[in-house]
């Protein structure tokens, strides 16, 4: 019996490279193309702008709406300002998507490119003494751990910085004390999660269950009493029977 071992999940083997490396090797990605980056960047800022810039449009057009002297002109003028505020963030979310679209692809097929010209340069002992599969799926991975990586980074971290240090800031021109009590608690956040991943959750992310990894050549057997619930393993299809139609064929192969 064949026992399915993959060295990529032991929880004793040591990381090749730290976060600030793989950040500087992401970095290095981007600055290869920095119009098209640039451009990317300036699209998050425009889109977080619009983000912070919808509560001041929406208290303009409640204060023209609730106006004792009921101004249509002013009123209109706010409706149209945040209207033009919403259709302007959803143009710049829009062609910032599909801005990364073609950036990412084309950092994706650059990774992988890269990655097997460099196996390629190695020795025959390595390629004989590593596998192949192995390494085709240490370069897959790769490749999708950046788009992931540069997801979060781009469309989902800096978005959020941008706005929350925003809201922290017009909130400490209107009221001071209530803006230090926001950027306090945004940074105690910050904080608590990059402490919780780096502490917690990495440690114990190489022990949670392989089980719903493992292919299903290494699952075991259902038992008696049905499949075992956590692998996933589906009860033998009852043999078919076969009949030959080979008499009753003239020409048929013996």
């Amino acid at each position: 019996m064949t026992t399915f071992v993959d060295e990529d999940d032991d929880e004793n083997r040591p990381r090749t490279l730290s976060n600030l490396q793989v950040l500087g090797y992401i970095g290095r990605h981007w600055m290869r193309e920095p119009v098209r980056f640039t451009l990317a960047c300036l699209l998050v800022v425009a889109g977080a702008a619009c983000d912070l810039s919808i509560p001041w449009a929406t208290k303009g057009l409640m204060d023209a709406v609730s106006n004792p002297a009921h101004i249509a002109a002013r009123a209109w003028q706010s409706w149209a300002i945040l209207s033009g505020l919403y259709l302007t963030f959803y143009m710049v979310r829009s062609s910032t998507f599909r801005l990364m679209n073609g950036f990412y692809s084309r950092i994706m097929g650059r990774i992988v490119k890269e990655g097997f010209q460099r196996v390629q340069s190695f020795s025959t002992d390595w390629h004989s003494s590593n596998f192949a599969g192995a390494t085709v799926r240490r370069v897959s991975r790769a490749m999708w751990g950046y788009d992931s990586a540069a997801d979060a980074l781009l469309l989902m971290l800096a978005p959020t910085l941008i706005v929350m240090t925003g809201l922290a800031i017009s909130m400490s021109v209107r009221w001071p004390i209530a803006g230090l009590f926001v950027a306090a608690i945004v940074v105690s956040f910050a904080i608590y999660n990059v402490v919780l991943s780096v502490r917690y959750i990495r440690p114990a992310n190489p022990t949670w269950p392989r089980t719903l990894w493992t292919p299903a050549s290494a699952r075991p057997w259902p038992t008696p009493s049905g499949p075992i619930p956590w692998s996933r393993a589906s009860a033998p299809r009852p043999a078919r029977k076969c009949v030959s139609r080979a008499p009753s064929m003239p020409g048929a192969w013996p």
